[in-house]
């Protein structure tokens, strides 16, 4: 795998999840207050990168959660 399809994937991975908690927020499957925890600990970088064994990656991973807990900010 290309860094720039790991990229991609981890993209799309996360995109995914930031979707699914919207929906549901939006469908009243959890409350505001459960929504904010989750954002919470999904923004948290440290536990992604953890996660993540390439280094690249991982600085990859702290900018784009960095950049989505700007915009779920302001959902």
């Amino acid at each position: 795998m290309t860094m720039q399809e790991a990229e991609h994937e981890l993209f799309e991975e996360y995109s995914l999840k930031i979707t699914q908690l919207q929906e549901y927020l939006s469908t009243n499957a959890i409350t505001r207050s459960e929504y904010d925890e989750l954002v919470n600990d999904f923004s948290d970088v440290e536990a992604i990168r953890d996660s993540i064994k390439d280094e690249k990656l991982k600085i990859h991973a702290e900018n784009l959660v960095s950049a989505l807990t700007k915009v779920l900010a302001l959902v």
